[in-house]
């Protein structure tokens, strides 16, 4: 169909390729077709930047209602090991189309179907959405870091609410950090740092996997 319509020279039909592959997406490979349906659009059927906009916004929609779908009617994959989800429910295409026009709203709403967010996602949910991203991210702290029910940490009685003592563990507070620091800059990353540290003043070593935020 993409051939005909390329040979046919018909931009609507060739649009409407694009689209399902944009739609049916569930790997890496069919993302460029977002570059090229805007190219296409702009190019040669003479839609504006804000034109292009309010259909790459109906596209996502319709990216949206397709994940539903997906979510209803496919089994959810995982890959070796059983532990991550699989693409069957995550589309990159859409992924893109959302970063790429900032659609904050749609990012949101997306991020459910997979594990974590990447970093494009998570800057683009910040835009319009700052605290679910971070909440999103603290979130992914190992288990006692902040201590505190303001996120998603309770104290329990009887339980123990302490961040285990591990180096591996305080370089997972690293690593979230870091992603903290790539979408609210240094100043917020500082603060977040230093409130963990005081949690754990006697903990040498976790200061030291944080002290590039410090």
């Amino acid at each position: 169909m993409e051939c005909c319509a390329e040979g046919l020279n018909d931009v609507g039909l060739l649009a409407n390729v694009y689209r399902y592959y944009i739609l049916s997406c569930n790997d890496r490979s069919d993302t460029h077709y977002v570059s090229k349906l805007r190219n296409l659009l702009r190019i040669y059927g003479g839609l504006s930047a804000e034109e292009w906009h309010d259909v790459a916004d109906g596209l996502a929609r319709d990216c949206a209602r397709n994940i539903i779908d997906r979510i209803k009617y496919q089994p959810e994959i995982t890959t070796k090991g059983g532990t991550q989800r699989h693409s069957s429910w995550r589309n990159p295409a859409y992924e893109k189309l959302i970063v790429d026009e900032r659609l904050s709203d749609a990012a949101l709403t997306y991020y459910v179907t997979v594990d974590y967010p990447p970093l494009p996602l998570l800057r683009t949910i910040a835009i319009e959405h700052p605290e679910s991203a971070k909440s999103i991210i603290l979130d992914a702290m190992p288990y006692g870091t902040m201590g505190t029910p303001a996120f998603r940490f309770t104290v329990e009685r009887g339980v123990d609410n302490t961040l285990t003592a591990r180096r591996a563990t305080y370089q997972q507070i690293a690593k979230q950090l870091r992603r903290f620091a790539a979408v609210f800059g240094d100043e917020e990353t500082r603060v977040l740092a230093h409130e963990i540290v005081e949690r754990y003043p006697n903990r040498t070593a976790l200061r030291k996997e944080l002290a590039f935020a410090l």
